[in-house]
């Protein structure tokens, strides 16, 4: 989306299409423009479902982009939400 967390296009999308971010109860995660801290954002989502279970989300280090990975460990199954 390239959109922060707060903006309402990323908002009405959540609300609209059922989906969760996945960076829900793991921090900011600015990823964006990589390496201009401290005026990075975050503008780079994982979206997922309720049948998702989301162990881990963090960004990484640089790679090349102007945006910073993101790397998010999930699996699949019911689950409840432990980090909402």
């Amino acid at each position: 989306f390239n959109a922060t967390t707060h903006c309402d296009s990323v908002n009405w999308f959540l609300k609209h299409s059922g989906l969760r971010d996945t960076r829900v109860g793991f921090g900011l995660q600015d990823s964006w423009p990589a390496g201009r801290w401290p005026f990075m954002v975050c503008i780079d989502h994982v979206f997922v479902s309720d049948l998702v279970h989301v162990h881990s989300r963090q960004t990484e280090r640089r790679v090349g982009s102007d945006h910073l990975p993101v790397l998010v460990e999930l699996s699949f199954g019911r689950h409840p939400r432990t980090r909402d």
